[in-house]
């Protein structure tokens, strides 16, 4: 089971940073967004931790709470490549941004709509190189909540001016 979690994370990492670079303007676009959205705002209710990541956990620690190890789950399998696996996810990171920017821009919603989302993402990004022990530490959980909110006022905002 673990290794089929570890299959499926890869597939959606793939899907969520190649989506926009390969593929055309359609109304999958929107769904598309609303997954990176929706990713994102799960997030930060699970300390950091993807759904399937913190599953994976689970499944290897029953009593494995959620921010426990920020460790990806491929740096728990493979522990002696966790730099290069480190140096994937920043770069993987920056080309999700560059994927979401190019659904945005070919679909001609306002940068009014879109700029939010990718601020987010990057303070989101940058909270991994901020704090060391984030979870231990009381001004990263209230970066994390900040954020959190943020994302639930966008949602309520686009829903508004989409509606």
């Amino acid at each position: 089971m673990e290794d089929q979690l570890i299959g499926i994370h890869i597939l959606v990492v793939c899907y969520l940073s190649l989506y926009g670079f390969l593929t055309k303007k359609s109304l999958w676009d929107y769904v598309y967004l609303f997954i990176v959205y929706a990713t994102m705002l799960h997030w930060t209710f699970n300390n950091g931790e993807c759904y399937i990541s913190l599953r994976y956990k689970q499944l290897e620690n029953p009593n494995y709470i959620a921010g426990q190890d920020r460790r990806p789950e491929l740096m728990v399998v493979f522990p002696e490549y966790a730099i290069y696996i480190r140096i994937f996810q920043i770069i993987q990171a920056f080309i999700v941004l560059v994927s979401v920017y190019f659904v945005y821009t070919r679909n001609h919603i306002s940068s009014i709509l879109y700029l939010p989302i990718l601020i987010l993402m990057l303070l989101y990004i940058a909270r991994h190189e901020l704090f060391v022990d984030c979870y231990s530490q009381p001004s990263c959980i209230l970066y994390e909540k900040v954020i959190q909110y943020c994302l639930i006022v966008y949602g309520i905002y686009l829903v508004w001016q989409l509606t």
